[in-house]
């Protein structure tokens, strides 16, 4: 709270915390899987996954989690019950 304060009176900069990037292609690519059965296999959008892996932007906050958990047990997700 005190750095908040600090910060409206204009006695210190906050410091910016960005999230490491995800390489999603290196995620999907040993699965052996191309982008439309990834994103079949994982609910992503096909268009969302084409420009996380051109670099045209990263996985917001709530895809991150769930691309970090495939990366390391893609079988555990694709186990999971679907929502709905």
């Amino acid at each position: 709270m005190k750095l908040v304060l600090a910060h409206q009176r204009g006695q210190n900069e906050l410091e910016q915390v960005w999230p490491k990037p995800i390489d999603v292609k290196a995620v999907r690519k040993p699965m052996k899987m191309s982008q439309a059965e990834f994103s079949r296999a994982y609910g992503i959008s096909k268009r969302a996954l084409q420009e996380w892996e051109q670099g045209g932007r990263q996985p917001d906050s709530a895809p991150r989690p769930c691309l970090t958990v495939i990366a390391k047990e893609p079988a555990l997700v694709r186990r999971a019950p679907a929502s709905g």
